[in-house]
């Protein structure tokens, strides 16, 4: 009879915890790193030289950063965007459920946690020096790779034999060949064939991808990665050629996707953030890029079918720990800030607001900031 009353003692403190069970997962697959620089900076390498908009794209990305860090800052002082959070991330604002995270001391709020990774990506400066000094640099060289030692190309591949100064590789691009950047001594993962992808989970070319796996310095011949004069933190962005090169069909920053939204006839409200047209936005993908930034490397979940949890729709079918640690969210967070910013709140009809669907703000409302 005793052994029971514990065993019931137990089961009815385990169903009052403040941390949901369903909601967070074991120890060992808790996400998510935060703080680990101070006063971080961001740089555009010399390669996007050679397409002028993309100085525009990081532009709006980082206006997008701070208008979103912004108005989580205001917190109860914005009631519009604490509803478009309690749709996104499917939790109160104001709850008190704590969620357990990786390098992060103690359980925190769902929306404490959310303001860490916005605060962290506001963080970021400018930086006029990127070869020595940025911790996030954006390329455009569409992620050139050459199998001949030494060459002038980022990437190159890894010897399958170490110390072998002619990597001979028999291994196969996009399964098991690995490679490595040179110019940041960082790893890229071998399933992965960056902007050479012309096919990725979507079926569509890669448009952006993040490398975050800084690498020990390993002999490359007899050539070291120049690993001494580089940020422990370092992360790189390529900004792929198909998002850049003319005629195509990307939207470069979210001001342009929202003017030519706005231009087309549509019985209903044009803004619907399920269509798939929200994740064809350039500057608004450099959010969800950012997210994986070594400071913060969140995730891109993988659903129970199998698919990854890009795009509107697809954040919808994760929980509310999912949703915290999922890179896309954050993309859609900044996109429902700046949206705001420019007039357009999320519907306050629960199965509209689910389907993203946003409205005029009333006229001469003006965003409290």
């Amino acid at each position: 009879m005793y052994l029971l009353i514990v065993f019931l003692a137990l089961c009815f403190c385990q169903s009052v915890s403040s941390v949901p069970e369903n909601d967070v997962p074991s120890a060992n697959s808790t996400k998510a790193l935060f703080k680990r620089v101070d006063n971080p900076t961001y740089a555009i390498d010399g390669t996007c030289t050679r397409y002028p908009q993309v100085q525009d794209i990081v532009n709006d990305w980082f206006q997008t950063v701070q208008v979103t860090s912004h108005r989580i800052d205001l917190g109860r002082a914005d009631p519009h965007f604490q509803y478009a959070f309690q749709v996104l991330f499917d939790t109160d604002p104001n709850s008190n459920t704590l969620y357990k995270f990786e390098l992060v001391e103690e359980p925190i709020t769902a929306y404490d946690f959310v303001e860490l990774v916005t605060t962290s990506l506001a963080s970021l400066t400018p930086h006029a020096d990127p070869d020595t000094k940025a911790n996030l640099i954006f390329y455009c060289d569409d992620d050139a790779m050459n199998p001949t030692p030494y060459s002038n190309e980022r990437w190159q591949l890894v010897p399958d034999i170490p110390g072998d100064p002619n990597p001979n590789s028999g291994r196969t691009l996009g399964i098991n060949q690995e490679w490595f950047d040179q110019v940041n001594s960082i790893s890229r993962t071998p399933s992965t064939k960056g902007c050479k992808d012309v096919a990725n989970a979507r079926g569509e070319p890669t448009e952006l991808e993040t490398y975050n796996d800084p690498i020990t310095p390993f002999l490359y011949g007899n050539r070291l990665p120049p690993v001494g004069i580089l940020q422990p933190t370092r992360s790189t962005i390529t900004i792929c050629d198909c998002v850049l090169v003319a005629n195509n069909p990307y939207y470069p920053t979210i001001a342009s996707s929202l003017t030519a939204t706005l231009n087309r006839p549509r019985r209903q409200s044009p803004l619907r953030l399920y269509r798939p047209e929200y994740g064809r936005i350039v500057s608004a993908g450099l959010y969800h890029e950012s997210t994986h930034w070594m400071d913060l490397k969140l995730e891109d979940e993988i659903l129970r079918d199998g698919s990854i949890a890009y795009g509107w729709s697809k954040i919808m079918e994760l929980n509310t720990f999912e949703r915290l640690t999922n890179a896309d969210t954050y993309m859609y967070l900044g996109l429902l800030a700046r949206y705001e910013s420019l007039g357009w709140w999320l519907d306050r009809h629960e199965g509209r607001a689910y389907l993203g669907v946003m409205v005029p703000a009333p006229a001469g409302w003006i965003p409290p900031w």
